[in-house]
């Protein structure tokens, strides 16, 4: 009979939960290289890593919560349409300026911005991104705001755009893109002033134009 008492699990870890492991611990030192400040040593390591973390989703970005630059979202995108040629604004059928806005995200509860918070990164950061996400995103607002039978028409030295929407018999538009926000006036002693001694200014800035005929 054998001897229970001294019988131990001597059973092997399954090359599943090997790999589970270590899937978890790459997994793991992958964000913590990726979110370590950026060095001679670790900023190689993050572009090589960038373009894996990109495709799976797993990059964490820049974590600009706390002093003294927290992040703060105030700003929103705006465009607005010209018909070319025109130095007046177009306007809706209900006579006012015919506009599109980004979310204000200052205006929206804490719920609704926890789960947007892709929205809410995306807005706040296409504006750095270069002139190809811009017209990715001035082509879906003319898309959506003019309708889809406006398509973008390249600005050339040889081509006119009222031109080229005359022979297709329908007109030239013009959206700008702009970013707005409104920041904080930080004293001159670097303190962070309390809610009812804030000063706020409103700033803005053009991201660039695109033209649509239709």
């Amino acid at each position: 009979m054998p001897n229970t008492d001294t019988d131990t699990d001597t059973k092997p870890t399954s090359p599943r939960r090997v790999l589970v492991r270590c899937f978890v611990a790459i997994a793991l030192l992958t964000i913590v290289i990726d979110t370590a400040p950026k060095s001679a040593v670790t900023g190689p390591i993050q572009e090589y890593l960038r373009p894996a973390l990109n495709v799976t989703g797993l990059w964490q970005g820049e974590w600009p919560l706390f002093a003294p630059n927290p992040t703060i979202n105030n700003g929103w995108l705006s465009a607005e349409f010209y018909r070319v040629g025109s130095t007046s604004p177009m306007l809706a059928p209900n006579g006012q300026t015919l506009t599109w806005n980004s979310p204000i995200w200052s205006e929206f509860s804490a719920w609704d911005k926890f789960y947007r918070f892709r929205h809410v990164n995306y807005f706040n950061r296409v504006p750095f991104r270069g002139k190809e996400p811009l017209d990715d995103l001035a082509d879906y607002i003319a898309r959506t705001t003019l309708g889809p039978e406006f398509q973008f028409v390249e600005t050339k030295p040889n081509l006119d755009p009222q031109q080229e929407a005359a022979n297709k018999g329908g007109e030239a538009i013009e959206l700008r893109l702009s970013k707005s926000a409104v920041q904080i006036v930080m004293p001159e002693d670097g303190s962070l002033p309390t809610r009812d001694e804030a000063t706020w200014v409103y700033v803005g800035s053009g991201l660039g134009m695109r033209k649509y005929v239709k």
